[in-house]
């Protein structure tokens, strides 16, 4: 129907490909940033998805939190880096299983995040699963926006 809304996506961007073990109650920083700008063709919007793996159980529908360090916020002035007892900007969560072994998540509860900060590094806080995410996850961001169809 010409003028409904319909959704676009841009290329995906792998934020880190084989992140550190992350402890529980610990954060862990992805190794690329992304800007909305220069890696998602403008569009404000994002799907992220994490890769994971648990070699003992994680508590069942305990999280994996997503959060941004907005960087060039005055310049080229970045605001602090996080830690985990005040991680920074609460992007969205990831919620795991209770299964050990690689775990695809997106994340919650919609799938995706309305109006990123505009240049940001991106984290992992393992927050309460009672277990360390295991080396080599993975992060993903998809750019998303809604243009009007033809």
């Amino acid at each position: 129907m010409s003028g409904e809304n319909t959704v676009v996506y841009g290329a995906t961007k792998v934020l880190e490909s084989a992140g550190i073990l992350i402890a529980n109650n610990a954060l862990a920083a992805a190794s690329a940033l992304y800007g909305i700008e220069a890696d998602g063709a403008g569009f404000p919007d994002a799907e992220f998805v994490l890769t994971v793996n648990y070699s003992t159980t994680p508590t069942d529908m305990s999280l994996l939190s997503l959060y941004a360090r907005p960087m060039d916020v005055d310049g080229d002035t970045d605001t602090d880096a996080p830690d985990a007892t005040r991680p920074n900007v609460f992007i969205g969560a990831f919620q795991v299983d209770n299964r050990t072994g690689a775990q695809t998540l997106v994340l919650t509860p919609l799938g995706f995040v309305r109006d990123l900060p505009r240049k940001a590094e991106y984290y992992i806080h393992n927050n309460g699963t009672g277990q360390a995410v295991q080396a080599g996850w993975v992060l993903k961001v998809t750019p998303r926006s809604n243009k009007a169809a033809p």
